[in-house]
Order: structure tokens, then sequence, then C-alpha cells
């Protein structure tokens, strides 16, 4: 079995309540650059994660028009950042991988959108 070669990249998203497109601010290092309109950007994994200063929910969708309100096109809630004690908040997060199908999800088909303005998430994907 040949090694696969993989490659990943990480951004900071701002989010808000017009949905954003998950590959956003992944910038040149994906392929195709991500900063193309409607590139496809094929992803082995995907990996969102709330920030720590959010006060609202966000919400992973399939679709730019996904509606958090009657759910249609909502796949993951990531609750809002929690604090456990005083010294560990908790961040919610989601990630999802196809084992044997690597570069089989693309990046661009998924949207992030929050219940607040201003909030920001972390994305990262892992090509191969």
């Amino acid at each position: 079995m040949p090694l696969m070669s993989l490659s990943g990249t990480t951004g900071y998203l701002v989010v808000g309540t017009t949905p954003v497109r998950i590959t956003a601010n992944l910038g040149a290092s994906t392929r195709p650059p991500a900063a193309a309109a409607g590139a496809n950007v094929t992803a082995h994994t995907i990996f969102i994660q709330q920030y720590i200063g959010n006060t609202s929910h966000l919400y992973l969708l399939d679709r730019e028009t996904g509606n958090i309100t009657t759910g249609v096109g909502v796949i993951a809630v990531l609750v809002a950042p929690f604090t456990v004690d005083s010294n560990l908040t908790g961040l919610a997060y989601v990630t999802f991988t196809i084992t044997y199908a690597p570069g089989g999800f693309n990046a661009s088909d998924y949207w992030l959108v929050a219940s607040a303005s201003s909030q920001k998430a972390i994305a990262s994907i892992i090509q191969s």
C-alpha cells in the first residue's frame, strides 16, 4: 500500500448570522486555492471548533440556504463555549473523515452560521 501524502491547513472564520463557507479563509495552501470562487477543495478530514470568546452556538450547514430555525440543512450544532470550572472552558467541535476515501469530501460544500454576529470558528482540513 503506497504511503498517502497529506497536507493540512487551518483558518479562523468570522461567523455571523449570514452563512460563511468553511473554506473562506483557508487561503492558498489548499489544492486548489480555496479563495478561488466555487473551487472544489477536496478533503480527507474536516474539523470545526468553537472559538473561546464566542457567546452563541455555531451551526454547520450542508447548503448556503440552511435554516437554523427549521433545521433544514443543519448537520451539526456546536454549543457556545461553557465554563466547567474557573480553569477550564469547554469548546465544542465536530470532525468528520472518510477513512477509505481520501479526498472524499468537498470542503467548499459546507457552511457555518451563528445565532449572533461576530463569532469565530477554527476550520481545519486535511487533504490527501
